[in-house]
């Protein structure tokens, strides 16, 4: 359930069904596709690609990660706010029926949200709630980027688009593969990447101490920079060294501020 904005600036609404599958019996092939108007939003990086799975995957209160892909789609609005009625974030949150008394509501859901997204993220928000006599009616989040984050997305403002991982994967296979890396097989039940494709499979050790050396970066942005800076060389015969040695190198030039 969401609003968007066409290319042609009407605002619209849409609800549909992320996912939807089917495919014979006994074949061991899986048809899916994405709803018409789902596709397209999906599809479009400056949408999508913003709810990173890296910050998500630290959140301890589930709340916290629904509260972080609602308000990162309007971090980069020219005024990041973001006015609701209770009810509505109650929908949302899949809290209708529950917590119906407002202060277990922000005690036990949003306020706990609010500090991880705070502590854990790189946006900053504030809450404030509009009452109507005693009851509060709506609720106000005023979305900060963080120091870190702004810097990052002003350096790459600058810099010439690269083609994505995939792209680089579909070349150094010439051309006409287009396999997920990630797609298990149905034989040995490991992937592309585990028997040394490109991008390969970073060991969770090599991403524990990039966090360490990068203090503050984002390991996600951090490997997409480095499949684009590797692209059209030679793949390194030992992917987790050569991916500790760059990022000391690109933090060291790239400093935050």
């Amino acid at each position: 359930d969401f609003d968007y904005t066409t290319e042609e600036g009407e605002e619209r609404w849409a609800v549909g069904g992320l996912i939807s599958a089917s495919g014979p019996k006994g074949e061991g092939v899986i048809r899916f596709q994405f709803g018409v108007d789902v596709a397209p939003i999906l599809a479009e990086p400056a949408v999508f690609a913003r709810l990173k799975l890296a910050v998500i995957g630290q959140f301890v209160s589930k709340y916290a990660g629904m509260m972080y892909e609602l308000l990162e789609l309007r971090a980069n609005m020219n005024n990041p706010t973001w006015e609701i009625g209770v009810d509505d974030l109650r929908a949302l949150l899949g809290v209708t029926g529950k917590m119906t008394n407002f202060a277990h509501f922000r005690n036990y859901a949003l306020t706990s949200a609010i500090s991880e997204i705070n502590e854990k993220s790189d946006i900053a928000v504030t809450m404030t709630e509009t009452k109507k006599g005693r009851k509060v009616e709506s609720l106000t989040f005023t979305i900060e980027k963080k120091d870190f984050r702004q810097a990052m997305e002003s350096e790459l403002q600058h810099k010439s688009v690269r083609k994505s991982g995939a792209a680089a994967r579909v070349k150094r296979d010439g051309g006409g593969s287009k396999r997920d890396p990630d797609t298990v097989d149905m034989l040995d039940r490991r992937t592309g990447r585990e028997r040394g494709g490109w991008p390969p499979l970073l060991k969770s050790e090599t991403l524990e101490q990039v966090r360490e050396i990068a203090a503050g970066w984002d390991v996600g942005f951090l490997e997409r920079e480095w499949y684009g800076w590797q692209q059209g060389k030679e793949a390194p015969r030992d992917p987790d060294k050569a991916f500790l040695g760059w990022v000391k190198g690109y933090v060291k030039n790239h400093r935050l501020t």
